[in-house]
């Protein structure tokens, strides 16, 4: 009876560890699964993103011929309309985007270039309208040869170094919005070389160089911890387009992939060297890995997820 119970009570425990054992892997699989899913998602809104990009650059840099076909005469003229779309630019916003873009393509705006410039200029966007503003100016810039021309230099005036005198009697609400643009402002102007609104990547430079210049002498507390903060987020979104480093989720994902190729590749070669199963006619191993990983591409997409050029 001794006996009988043990052998009972080894059964059990080993069908308990063979169910752990299952919804272990299981668990294992539907991580990685999800990985694949995730890692699919991520390449296809990187590849629509670079597309997009792309898209807009080739459209900038070939303005100067397309814009010729551009009947502004038979556009709206007047200066209601004009003085209208210019206080919607001094507004600007993500949420007035396709407003702005809607006056832009709809009224004749060639006699009043510098007071949209100056209106967009004084808009005081946040770091999330930045993109909506590169498609406001990439839309004037594809329409009026003028319009670039005259907001580069007014972008980067907002750099232009402070005197002693203006630092000292500035406050602290003052100094707070003034980071504020420049941090906006530093982004704009990275984005709009990136779009090929502007191709000469001193301007840039230039912009950098004073902003870093000015805030790591500056006399408040906590200068170089803004500097610091601003600098940061140059990296994080012009890292990629402008500095050739890799977001994080990239080289994640290449880490994942990487080891599914490698055991694909010990499966194949057992298989091509006569070392697909074992005496017993078991698969190796290795073998049962790549093949189970395998299966989990095929659910998560059927093929690995291409790069981004």
């Amino acid at each position: 009876a001794r006996e009988e119970a043990a052998r009972k009570e080894a059964a059990e425990r080993e069908e308990r560890e063979e169910e752990e054992r299952l919804r272990a892997a299981a668990e294992e699989r539907e991580k990685k699964r999800q990985n694949i899913l995730e890692v699919h998602a991520r390449v296809t809104d990187a590849q629509q993103a670079f597309a997009a990009k792309q898209e807009l650059r080739s459209a900038n840099l070939n303005a100067a011929a397309t814009r010729l076909d551009v009947n502004l005469k038979a556009l709206d003229a007047s200066i209601k309309k004009n003085e209208a779309q210019i206080k919607k630019m001094k507004m600007m916003s993500a949420d007035k985007e396709r407003e702005v873009l809607k006056g832009i393509r709809e009224i004749n705006m060639s006699k009043f270039i510098s007071e949209c410039v100056d209106a967009l200029v004084d808009a005081k966007i946040k770091s999330t309208d930045v993109p909506a503003m590169v498609n406001v100016v990439s839309a004037m810039h594809q329409r009026y040869a003028d319009a670039v021309k005259m907001l580069i230099p007014k972008l980067s005036a907002v750099f232009t170094k402070m005197s002693s005198d203006a630092q000292t009697a500035e406050s602290e609400s003052d100094r707070k919005d003034r980071l504020a643009r420049r941090r906006s402002m530093l982004r704009l102007l990275a984005e709009l070389l990136v779009a090929g609104v502007y191709t000469d990547a001193a301007v840039l430079i230039t912009a950098l160089r004073d902003l870093i210049e000015q805030e790591s002498k500056a006399i408040f507390g906590d200068a170089r911890t803004m500097l610091f903060t601003i600098i940061l987020g140059f990296v994080k979104y012009a890292g990629e387009d402008l500095l050739q480093f890799a977001p994080q989720w990239r080289v994640d994902a290449e880490v994942l992939l990487t080891g599914l190729r490698r055991r694909r590749e010990r499966g194949a070669a057992a298989e091509a060297g006569g070392q697909g199963a074992d005496a017993d006619g078991a698969a190796p191993p290795e073998a049962d890995a790549g093949a189970g990983d395998d299966a989990v591409m095929a659910e998560a997409g059927e093929q690995e997820p291409g790069g981004v050029s």
